[in-house]
């Protein structure tokens, strides 16, 4: 309904969002083209999408920015994702807006 209005929306997501990579296989010649491609991990975000990152003190904070499927949404979502290490425990937590 926002996207008839052309607008757009900026929210943030659970923690645990089910997100899908963009399928960027081969089309097998049969039947629809595949949209769904592998599942996001979120303890092994790829690199390519990595945007910046910086350490203050203990604190690791690293911000990948992505177009990722959610099989609620009818397009591709825009979604930056913030991940904050503690390098001294090893413990991570993450954000996706």
């Amino acid at each position: 309904m926002v996207r008839q209005c052309h607008l757009h929306l900026i929210s943030k997501l659970r923690f645990d969002s089910a997100l899908y990579l963009p399928y960027s296989g081969e089309y097998s010649g049969r039947g629809r083209r595949r949209k769904y491609g592998d599942k996001l991990n979120y303890k092994q975000l790829p690199k390519q999408y990595l945007k910046s990152a910086k350490v203050e003190g203990d604190i690791q904070t690293c911000i990948y920015q992505m177009k990722v499927w959610h099989k609620l949404f009818a397009s591709l979502l825009n979604v930056v994702i913030v991940v904050k290490s503690n390098l001294k425990t090893g413990k991570r937590a993450h954000v996706m807006e």
